[in-house]
């Protein structure tokens, strides 16, 4: 039998670079896993699912209830990859010991994006 995966809606906020997986635990309840982030809270076809980040505490992804179709079976699993669109920048400034105080220190960081 052909199943149809939900439409998912991303939230980039609280969203990390993972592998998540829904696994079913019977036709209508599933439980969510990354392989990053460990385990998530459990879900139902019959709700809305909403994975919150458990380090941030933001929404990652929703899966809305009408968006499901198909008949899933215990043991069934659905895959998808959280990718964010921005990725963190770090920045380090070393000064090293005995070095005389600079005035005008000044460090300017721009970029463009869409």
């Amino acid at each position: 039998m052909l199943l149809h995966p939900p439409p998912i809606l991303a939230h980039n906020e609280g969203s990390e670079e993972d592998a998540i997986t829904l696994t079913f635990t019977s036709a209508i309840a599933f439980t969510v896993s990354g392989t990053s982030l460990g385990s998530l809270a459990s879900g139902s076809v019959s709700a809305d699912y909403i994975a919150y980040n458990p380090v941030s505490g933001q929404k990652m992804f929703t899966i809305p209830s009408a968006g499901w179709g198909g008949t899933w079976a215990i043991g069934d699993t659905l895959k998808l990859d959280l990718h964010p669109s921005a990725h963190p920048i770090w920045l380090k400034e070393i000064v090293p010991p005995a070095t005389d105080q600079e005035p005008n220190n000044l460090m300017v960081l721009g970029w463009y994006a869409e």
